[in-house]
């Protein structure tokens, strides 16, 4: 959940959805991407809104929505429940880990596959 005051600026909310599987973009416009100027904007992955944060160095000022056609602020909410933009997040840690069970499935000459190498 975020919301105004909470002790993040803009470079971590970034860090925070990249973990979460969003793609940074230079304009927000289909679920799952976000893109970070002197803001951070996002839309999350089945919501029908689109969601800008207004944030300092370390602190989350607001929260507006905005109309992705025109990059304009609609409104303002108090909070957001931040999904994952999708159901397998693809971090180091994630992929180490199925490689390891590949190998293990099928043995060290599978790691010319290219399921294994993507």
């Amino acid at each position: 959940m975020i919301e105004p005051g909470m002790q993040i600026g803009h470079q971590s909310l970034a860090a925070l959805l990249q973990r979460q599987g969003y793609s940074r973009c230079d304009t927000v416009v289909d679920a799952g991407e976000f893109a970070v100027r002197d803001r951070c904007s996002t839309s999350s992955l089945g919501a029908r809104r689109r969601l800008r944060s207004i944030s300092s160095a370390d602190e989350l000022e607001s929260l507006r929505l905005f109309d992705p056609a025109t990059q304009r602020s609609t409104g303002s909410v108090e909070q957001h429940l931040l999904l994952p933009a999708s159901e397998a997040l693809l971090d180091e840690e994630t992929i180490k880990r199925f490689r390891g069970h590949y190998r293990e499935l099928f043995g060290a000459n599978a790691t010319g596959d290219p399921l294994y190498r993507r």
